[in-house]
């Protein structure tokens, strides 16, 4: 979306732009993409996870977010920052039967998610006892 964004930049907004996609929308991580090397399965995001710190982010992309009308200063105070401890929520993940065997909610000890979702708890081990706990 952004490469069609920028190149009406550069030739025109009255240039058409045709998108080719495999997914059927255009969405966050909800999709995955399955890729076999070796004989081994790969999994990964459809598409981004996550915008981590807009702010922090190049120009180029501050500049895209406003140009399309996103106010990032929002994000301070529109996001509910405790909601996740509020409601003690965690990283969770559900696999199911019919693609995994059987129907199971997995819990995240040893995640990093609070690093993108930010008000999410964190894990509940350090990354050094999860290290000793690996060996």
């Amino acid at each position: 979306m952004s490469a069609a964004y920028f190149y009406q930049q550069k030739h025109g907004r009255d240039k058409k732009v045709l998108i080719l996609d495999n997914h059927d929308d255009f969405d966050g991580h909800a999709r995955r993409n399955e890729h076999t090397i070796n004989d081994q399965r790969r999994i990964g995001y459809g598409r981004s996870q996550t915008l981590v710190k807009p702010q922090a982010a190049h120009k180029i992309v501050q500049d895209l977010l406003k140009d399309i009308g996103i106010d990032i200063e929002r994000f301070k105070t529109a996001y509910d920052r405790d909601f996740f401890k509020r409601h003690d929520l965690g990283a969770n993940t559900y696999f199911n039967k019919q693609v995994f065997g059987r129907d199971k909610v997995v819990a995240h000890p040893y995640c990093n998610y609070s690093n993108y979702i930010e008000g999410l708890q964190g894990p509940k081990l350090s990354n050094e006892e999860a290290q000793r706990v690996q060996r």
